[in-house]
């Protein structure tokens, strides 16, 4: 399973991955730009790499980059649920 930690800052944030399966720490990746640009930048690294979970520090603005990202990533077919639990629609149609 893989998952994503995305630790927010204002200018730029790290998105950690982890492969729990074989307990892997994957290299870390920072996205940069305004808020939008990292939200957008975060929704393209998960459509890419499609983990099975992300965690959000929520502290302060981390609360506002999840819901933009759950909005963001609604429009193009990932879901996410309260646990971080990401779901893509074309599992859900299969």
């Amino acid at each position: 399973m893989n998952i994503f930690y995305f630790d927010w800052g204002r200018e730029n944030s790290t998105v950690y991955r982890m492969d729990t399966t074989n307990g892997k720490g994957l290299k870390p990746r920072v996205v940069r730009g305004s808020l939008n640009d990292q939200v957008e930048l975060l929704v393209d690294l998960v459509e890419d790499n499609r983990p099975h979970k992300i965690i959000f520090d929520e502290s302060d603005m981390g609360a506002i980059f999840k819901n933009r990202f759950a909005k963001l990533g609604s429009g193009k077919g990932i879901y996410l649920d309260k646990s971080g639990n990401l779901q893509y629609l074309d599992q859900i149609l299969l």
